[in-house]
């Protein structure tokens, strides 16, 4: 499989839309209204269904599209659809079968297990979380100056709301009908779907199953970019608001919190899919220079790319991969029964084994910091925020100019993380704040907590491998890989000796969890080697990254792709 051409694409689709189905909000919504997996299958069907080898007449295509909006109320949004694809007697068709059975459902508070019968029948709060349609978002934005959604809640909201989902509409259903006539009948299903969902008063988790027939749509002009809708999809579509909140800012919460809603929204209206006459309709990856004479790579050439990944996807995948390390971290709590003694009983070992190699130095340097609580308040504000901004503006530096060093180390941050997890599992040990008898002092009074977020998920006996020395390892090995001055390299390497000396002397770590952390980093850059054949310190030319060329060896000159051809303005 060629990354970046159709069966990529294909499977991305596929991969993406079982996601959603198999996601715990995927099978919530198949429980709490089947019938919406109905209406989604008959739409399709309906516009879907080739004429050949047998015609299906458009009565029958009509009738299928009524029958789907008697199960949901997004399927209405399909008979303007036949209407403007030229299906004139399949939309009198839909507009007759819906007229019929919509009147004796509706009255009886529609089908069970249909949408409309939830929407008729419950007395949900518009605004909620759950909730991803347009009035929704509006309600939840305006909350906060209306003192809560309810408050938000008026008759100009109302209209307001209408008034945009009329603009929708008109925005989305002639996009809908322009994919059907470019031969993509599924894609204009999921256009008009997206549009027809966010127009609802309140549209809960299961009208996102529309979502996935969106990945019918093919976005981007680079292979990394293939990947981007998908992802979005399952974010919008699977994934709790608490996993992509970041929490570091109001505005950036708001948008977390609206993400189906915008993902539906730029479906309908925005996103810029592909016609499949279009020269990016099937993209393909130059391929990565070839290894030097010798090394080898568990992973297949496809797989380790040198071009320079997609930014969007790059910090979804770092959001997640903080989440997951989060949860994980947190939940050790729960699943070592007796942490806090196998975790004391730890502590007595490494405090065995310091005293023996002489390097219990914890008291003194704790002392040594305490001497100024100007100093010690300083290293408690490097131990909150160093750990998390250094790394950051590492990786965009990588990213923005050596593009071709940011996968290889990425990945060796990405092992280091994941066997630290291991260790916190495997070895629970007490830090010297806690150790009992140790007298150390990790916090003047008044002093915020020594974490960035203060959150319950934290484990307090999660301190081997040390992750702020391992993080401020991999910081000045990368760095000191990369850059070509020799004052550089060595100047970098202050900066995990500065974070031994904090989180040493605020009690949080021991020594020895440097140490783990320098075998843990270690351990990392052999499995990177191991799986793509690459080292922090090859050289591969930055542009090359950029252009999406690959050398055709290890030393000859670089195979460029050929240039871009140029896309008019109608074929987006």
């Amino acid at each position: 499989m060629q990354v970046g051409g159709p069966a990529t694409a294909a499977f991305a689709a596929v991969a993406a839309a079982a996601a959603v189905l198999l996601s715990p909000p995927g099978r919530a919504a198949l429980d709490a209204a089947p019938l919406v997996l109905a209406a989604v299958l008959l739409g399709t069907a309906a516009l879907a269904l080739p004429d050949r080898p047998r015609r299906v007449p458009e009565t029958v295509r009509g009738a299928a599209v009524g029958v789907a909006a008697v199960f949901d109320p997004v399927a209405l949004a399909l008979v303007p659809l036949l209407w403007l694809t030229g299906r004139r007697r399949g939309t009198v068709a839909a507009g007759a079968v819906a007229a019929v059975l919509l009147g004796p459902t509706l009255a009886a508070g529609g089908l069970p297990s249909s949408s409309w019968r939830p929407l008729l029948t419950d007395s949900y709060i518009p605004g909620d979380d759950p909730d991803a349609s347009l009035r929704g978002m509006l309600l939840r934005v305006a909350g906060p100056y209306a003192h809560g959604i309810m408050g938000a809640d008026t008759p100009a909201m109302s209209v307001g709301a209408a008034l945009l989902g009329l603009a929708v509409l008109v925005l989305a259903l002639p996009r809908a009908a322009r994919w059907y006539a470019d031969g993509q009948p599924v894609l204009a299903v999921a256009v008009a779907a997206c549009a027809g969902a966010v127009v609802l008063p309140v549209s809960w988790t299961y009208e996102l199953l529309w979502l996935p027939l969106a990945l019918a749509g093919r976005l981007g002009r680079r292979p990394e970019e293939r990947w981007v809708w998908p992802a979005l999809v399952v974010v919008a579509a699977a994934v709790p608001r608490d996993a992509i909140d970041p929490r570091i800012d109001t505005l950036l919460s708001t948008a977390a919190g609206n993400v189906p809603t915008l993902v539906l929204l730029a479906a309908a209206c925005a996103l810029p899919f592909r016609n499949r006459t279009d020269p990016h309709w099937d993209v393909h990856r130059a391929p990565p220079p070839a290894l030097p004479q010798g090394r080898r790579a568990l992973l297949p050439a496809a797989a380790r790319p040198l071009t320079r990944p997609n930014l969007l996807l790059e910090l979804l995948l770092i959001r997640a991969g903080y989440w997951v390390y989060q949860n994980i971290r947190g939940d050790l709590r729960e699943s070592i029964p007796h942490q806090r003694e196998q975790a004391t009983d730890n502590a007595r070992t490494i405090v065995r084994i310091e005293e023996f190699l002489h390097i219990d130095v914890e008291a003194a340097v704790n002392r040594l910091a305490l001497r100024s609580h100007g100093l010690f308040r300083l290293m408690q504000d490097y131990y909150r925020e160093m750990h998390y901004t250094v790394p950051v503006l590492v990786l965009a530096w990588l990213y923005m100019r050596h593009p071709t060093r940011y996968r290889t180390a990425r990945t060796v941050l990405a092992l280091t993380t994941g066997l630290a997890l291991v260790g916190f599992w495997l070895f629970p040990l007490c830090p010297p704040r806690l150790y009992p008898g140790s007298g150390l002092i990790s916090s003047l009074p008044g002093s915020p907590p020594n974490y960035i977020f203060a959150t319950n998920l934290i484990n307090k006996y999660a301190a081997m491998p040390s992750l702020h020395i391992g993080w401020a390892l991999w910081c000045a090995v990368t760095v000191a890989c990369v850059v070509r001055q020799r004052w550089v390299k060595a100047a970098v390497f202050a900066y995990p000796t500065a974070t031994l000396f904090v989180v040493v002397g605020t009690a949080n770590h021991w020594v020895l969890d440097g140490v783990g952390a320098a075998v843990a980093l270690g351990v990392a850059v052999l499995g990177q080697r191991a799986l793509t054949g690459r080292r922090l310190r090859d050289h591969v030319p930055a542009f090359l990254a950029r252009l999406g060329t690959a050398p055709a060896n290890g030393q000859g000159r670089p195979q460029t792709l050929p240039a871009r051809p140029v896309i008019p303005w109608a074929t987006f």
